[in-house]
């Protein structure tokens, strides 16, 4: 009965590396950068926006092990202190993973088990989530 659940997960994980490979979280990092403008607390928000996105869609493994060192490296270009950028992905990675099914392997087991539909269950995570 897991089968399913693990073949998906390892198709996120694929697709995720797939995208790291074309330069998407880079392209991400400068994107969140830009807008920054050099403002360490722009520069956070929009840590905290694409990780949440990130998480939301891929998953919690995809921000930790693919966003963080972009994060890190994005911080230390535009001279901000590394630390609380760090600390946001790995914050959202955690909470922006409560949204979606796909976000956590955990719900992926909890969704498999409990009949939600996927709109459902986003409906349901959506109010802790926020």
């Amino acid at each position: 009965t897991l089968l399913p659940v693990v073949g998906f997960l390892a198709a996120v994980l694929a697709l995720a590396r797939l995208c790291d490979d074309d330069g998407l979280f880079a392209a991400a990092g400068d994107a969140v950068a830009r807008r920054g403008g050099g403002s360490p607390g722009r520069l956070l928000g929009g840590v905290f926006a694409v990780a949440a996105v990130v998480t939301a869609v891929l998953s919690l493994d995809a921000t930790v092990v693919l966003l963080t060192p972009v994060v890190f490296a994005t911080a230390a270009r535009v001279g901000a202190r590394v630390r609380p950028h760090a600390y946001a992905t790995a914050h959202l990675a955690n909470s922006a993973s409560l949204l979606l099914p796909v976000s956590n392997l955990t719900n992926l087991l909890a969704f498999a088990a409990s009949g939600l539909t996927f709109t459902r269950f986003a409906a349901l995570m959506a109010l802790p989530w926020l």
